[in-house]
Parts: C-alpha cells; sequence; structure tokens
C-alpha cells in the first residue's frame, strides 16, 4: 500500500507541474491581442502623434484579409490600437439620358433591318446638348446575334456612322446576352439605329422594347492602374468567332473596376463579356458586358467591371466573321481605397489583418474628420505583407508545450512502470 501511495503522489505532482508549464503562458497571451492576426505591415517610422496620415491599401492587404475591412487594425508596439477610417474617393455620377422614338418601321433597302430613330432629353424632358457614348437596347427574341449600326445627327437630315457592334443573345453554349453598344462621344441630339437580323436566322422578327443612352463622363474616376500580360486561349481550345484572353490581376478581392485591351488593328468593334474566378478548380463566373471599338478617330478600349473579388480573368471578345484582334497585354485600373489613421503616441506601428474575428470597429474620432481634413492628410505608405511574428511565437510555443507535455506523460509513464517493474521484483 505503501507503493501505491507513492505512485499516487508521484502522478499527483507531475500533473501539477504539467498544468503550471501549459497555463502559465495563458495570461501573456490573452494580453496581446495582436496574435489573433495572420498578416502584418509596417506602417512608416517617423508618425508623429496627433497628425492625420492617409496611405493607399495594396493588394497583398486585400489578399490576406478574411473580411476586409472587419479585421483590420493598427496597433504599436506596445500592442496599443490607433483609430483608423478606410476612405473611398468619390467616384463621377453616372447620367442617363431620356428617350424620345421618333421613328419605327422595317426597310428592305439595301439588306432588311430595323431603323429606329431616337431623340435625345434631359431630365426635365428638353432636348439635351450632353455627350453620350453607350446605348443599352432591349430587344424580344432569343438566340440571336443582331449588327446594329449607329448614326448621329444634329437635325435629322445630315446622319453621321458613330459606331457599330452587335446585340447578343445566347444562353447555351456561348452564355452571352449584350445588350450595351459604346460609340464613338458625340454630342447628336438624335440617333438612328440599324439592326439587322441574325445571320443564321435572316427572317426572324426585329422588336426593339426600350433604350437607355448614357451620358459620358466628364470626370474620369480616380482609379490605380498597372499591366498584365493578355494570355490567349490554348491551342485547339479555341471557339469559333471567339477569341478568348486570360488576365491574372495579382492578388484576390481587389476592387478592381476596370480593363483595358491594348490591340494594334486601326479599325474594330467587338462585344465583350468578362468573367472571374479565384482558382483553377472554379468555375467562371460571369462578371459584365461590354464593348470594345476604335473607328472614326474615337476609341473605347476598356471594360468597366462591379463587384469583382477574383485574382483570375477570362475575356471573350466576339468577332464572328472577321479576324481576332492582335492583343498582348491589358491594363488593370482598381478603384484606390485609403486607409486613414492618427498616432495616439510616437512608435512604431504595423497594421495587422486576417483574423477569423470579424468586427468592425467604431470610432468617435472618425465621425468628427471633415473632408478637407482628409484631403490634407500627410501621405504615407505600408511596407510589404509579412507573417505576424506574435502569432507565430504563440504557434511555436503551443506547439513546444504540447511537446512538453507529450514528453512529461512518456517520462511518467516509464517512471511508473519501472517502479512497479521494482515493486514485482522486490
Amino acid at each position: 500500500m505503501r507503493g501505491l501511495g507513492y505512485v499516487g503522489a508521484m502522478c499527483r505532482r507531475l500533473v501539477i507541474a504539467l498544468g503550471v508549464i501549459c497555463l502559465a503562458p495563458l495570461h501573456w497571451c490573452a494580453a496581446m491581442e495582436r496574435h489573433e492576426f495572420r498578416w502584418r505591415a509596417a506602417l512608416p517610422d517617423g508618425m508623429v502623434s496627433g497628425r492625420l496620415y492617409r496611405a493607399m491599401i495594396p493588394g497583398p492587404v486585400f489578399d490576406g484579409s478574411q473580411s476586409f475591412p472587419a479585421d483590420l487594425r493598427v496597433l504599436d508596439e506596445e500592442g496599443n490600437e490607433w483609430p483608423f477610417l478606410i476612405h473611398k474617393p468619390e467616384p463621377p455620377v453616372t447620367r442617363v439620358l431620356r428617350t424620345r422614338v421618333l421613328q419605327r418601321g422595317e426597310t428592305n433597302a439595301p439588306s432588311r433591318q430595323l431603323r429606329v430613330e431616337l431623340e435625345l432629353l434631359d431630365e426635365r424632358g428638353r432636348a439635351s446638348t450632353a455627350t453620350h457614348d453607350r446605348i443599352a437596347i432591349s430587344m424580344s427574341g432569343q438566340d440571336f446575334v443582331r449588327r446594329v449600326e449607329l448614326l448621329g445627327s444634329a437635325d435629322r437630315i445630315a446622319w453621321e456612322r458613330v459606331g457599330q457592334g452587335y446585340l447578343i443573345h445566347q444562353m447555351r453554349d456561348r452564355q452571352a446576352n449584350v445588350r450595351l453598344l459604346n460609340y464613338a462621344y458625340t454630342d447628336a441630339r438624335f440617333l438612328q439605329l440599324r439592326i439587322h437580323p441574325s445571320a443564321h436566322k435572316a427572317d426572324e422578327p426585329l422588336e426593339a422594347q426600350a433604350f437607355e443612352v448614357f451620358v459620358r463622363s466628364e470626370a474620369e474616376p480616380p482609379l490605380h492602374a498597372w499591366t498584365v500580360p493578355a494570355e490567349p486561349e490554348a491551342p485547339g481550345a479555341e471557339r469559333t468567332g471567339i477569341q478568348t484572353v486570360y488576365l491574372d490581376t495579382g492578388h484576390r478581392f481587389l476592387p478592381v473596376r476596370r480593363i483595358e485591351l491594348h490591340a494594334a488593328e486601326p479599325q474594330f468593334a467587338r462585344p465583350v463579356k468578362v468573367y472571374g474566378r479565384n482558382d483553377a478548380t472554379n468555375q467562371w463566373r460571369w462578371i459584365a458586358d461590354g464593348g470594345l471599338h476604335r473607328m472614326a478617330g474615337q476609341e473605347r478600349l476598356h471594360v468597366d467591371l462591379r463587384n469583382t473579388p477574383f485574382r483570375f480573368l477570362k475575356v471573350d471578345l466576339f468577332h464572328y466573321e472577321e479576324a481576332p484582334l492582335t492583343l498582348t497585354n491589358a491594363t488593370i485600373s482598381m478603384e484606390p481605397l485609403y486607409l486613414v489613421t492618427t498616432p495616439q503616441r510616437d512608435a512604431h506601428a504595423h497594421l495587422y489583418f486576417g483574423t477569423d474575428s470579424y468586427e468592425l470597429p467604431h470610432y468617435e474620432w472618425a465621425r468628427r474628420l471633415r473632408p478637407a481634413q482628409l484631403a490634407d492628410a500627410a501621405p504615407a505608405g505600408i511596407d510589404r505583407r509579412e507573417r505576424n511574428p506574435h502569432r507565430l511565437y504563440r504557434e511555436v510555443w503551443a506547439y513546444g508545450r504540447l511537446l512538453l507535455a507529450a514528453t512529461l506523460c512518456i517520462v511518467a509513464l516509464l517512471g511508473i512502470g519501472s517502479f512497479l517493474k521494482r515493486m514485482r521484483a522486490s
């Protein structure tokens, strides 16, 4: 019995020692909130307490964030939190002109086509003098590819061609639905549409139902741009009448707002569809429709995007009976977002991000800021992304603690086994 009591006391001591070793660092870890983040990026040295700073958020921050911007925090070397906000410059407002149908009917000269003449009106129903460059056309029918010619005029007497394109509705193998046409910038008060039937359905009904004309934005949206290669479709995978190129934006979850394709041809017009995905195993998801053109001294080589969290983009250009374009590279443009913060003390700080806890902080300081203060904020930068060492320390310590606990358990079992063996021998 004495031997069993000794064994029990020894086991209790080992359990207590193991608990002290395993639980000792918990208070230290709980006090350090920085360990909850997977990534961090350094803010500049020399930031002065009380001053306002603004830094554009780079791509790796979007990629590493789990729920942007809810999992972002600015913490200094002592773990003190600095207030911050995410600032987005105001984009230009898109205006839509009202339209009045003046004439609509089919003609066979020189070939069958639907001709529609539109008068453009402002918000008050008066003749518009605004410059416009896009029209959305809604038509009845399915499975069609209808060529459209657009002409503009100031008096309905002298007409000048401003653009051409295709209206597409294909929901089977090609999955395309294009109703937006881009054309050369013009201030014409009247537009004439010449809509031709599909080549494979020459007798299909041509019924145009609605029209929307978009005013050209006088101010371009503030965008941050960079150039990437435009990779063609793999040999043997090409589809008849469709040219496909692939783009890699570099990071996931970027607020990409525009892609621009660089073509060598002097004159062309192409309907475009854009798809996106984040991984080679994902399905391509539709993002946007658009059109590219270069003619009559005007060109539009970009497609505007919305809600684009994807790193990889696929662009389909429909050329049908015409030759594919010569494309070498593309320009990716994203909407710049800025981190605005003010140091609480003269200390070095980092932007921490990438945690499973999603809670957007609210600072009373941010509500008191005025637009003029944001505009006058001192420029700053955000350094490259790196693994959060505080999280690494915690993970290494947790692994070491587990390893130590397992080692002590093995030693304890070996000691108990040795002691029992001696007991039996005696």
